[in-house]
């Protein structure tokens, strides 16, 4: 007997074993659910069982750079796992950091002086402003990181614009955590919260933005990018303002307001907007990926 193609008996390699790119929802609702269960931890020692730890800048350095931890173990590390890792998730965390110091931060706390002039005004009024300066100079030098560090080369796949805003995302957030964590003196339950918080918004706005620039490099839409940057600042814009009307104002009925300490309704709006956010946005993209293979098949056919 003749075998007519001996290659079928070749046992598959290693390397034709391996998954091609690492999932990244699963990766984001591991590490921010591990946050946000640490901080709700943290809350409830320091307000219910009154074990509030001292303030202590190391401790505070600590829960800072928790969420680039968490990064690095169930995302960074594991893309060595796959056949095509990402390479320049790393670059993209150290460049975001560095850019949100030397330009983001001094432009916003600085130059603008945010502050100064939107903290006490009316709702609508801190909506609007922190929408046109924070949210804009955020998620502008965002995406501007991301695009000229991955257009070219590192972006096969929708997912990967997913990957790297989430890297843009964390390095821009990590910065803003410090400079909190390090002016006066935080108790650690308050800076858990308070990078909870960053983290999320950061992360929610740069998803909403990295939909726009797949729909820009996969589908050649010109429009869903300059919306989705808009949309991201609108994002922050609300965000920033509602959280710390619930933080420092609670909103609540009178009975509620003694019950319930009021760093919980700033937590708890951080966690809807988080799942809310990932929820949306993977949606979106779960249509845009059916819209591609649907097409694909009706050009082989």
């Amino acid at each position: 007997m003749t075998i007519s193609n001996p290659t079928w008996l070749t046992p598959p390699t290693e390397e034709e074993d391996r998954p091609i790119y690492r999932p990244v929802w699963r990766s984001i609702i591991l590490q921010y659910g591990i946050l946000l269960g640490f901080t709700a931890v943290l809350f409830v020692l320091a307000n219910y069982l009154r074990l509030r730890l001292p303030p202590s800048p190391l401790i505070n350095l600590g829960i800072v750079f928790l969420p680039l931890g968490l990064w690095i173990w169930f995302s960074f590390r594991v893309e060595q796992l796959y056949l095509y890792p990402r390479r320049q998730l790393f670059s993209i965390v150290i460049i975001s950091a560095l850019v949100a110091q030397a330009v983001g931060v001094p432009l916003v706390e600085d130059f603008l002086q945010v502050e100064n002039w939107l903290s006490l005004a009316p709702a609508i009024d801190r909506i609007v402003g922190y929408t046109f300066t924070v949210g804009i100079v955020q998620e502008f030098l965002k995406y501007l990181i991301v695009r000229f560090m991955t257009w070219q080369d590192h972006l096969r796949e929708r997912a990967d614009c997913i990957a790297y805003a989430e890297a843009a995302a964390l390095g821009y957030a990590l910065v803003v955590s410090l400079r909190f964590a390090l002016t006066g003196t935080p108790t650690p339950d308050v800076v858990a919260a308070h990078v909870f918080a960053t983290v999320v918004v950061h992360l929610v706005a740069g998803i909403v933005v990295s939909y726009g620039l797949s729909e820009s490099k996969f589908a050649e839409s010109i429009f869903l990018l300059p919306a989705s940057l808009a949309l991201a600042a609108l994002v922050t814009g609300i965000a920033i303002p509602i959280r710390a009307g619930l933080v420092n104002a609670s909103l609540s009925p009178a009975a509620l307001e003694f019950a319930l300490p009021r760093p919980l309704f700033g937590i708890g709006f951080s966690a809807t907007l988080l799942f809310a956010g990932l929820w949306g946005i993977s949606f979106l993209y779960r249509v845009a990926q059916r819209r591609d293979r649907e097409s694909r098949a009706a050009q082989e056919v």
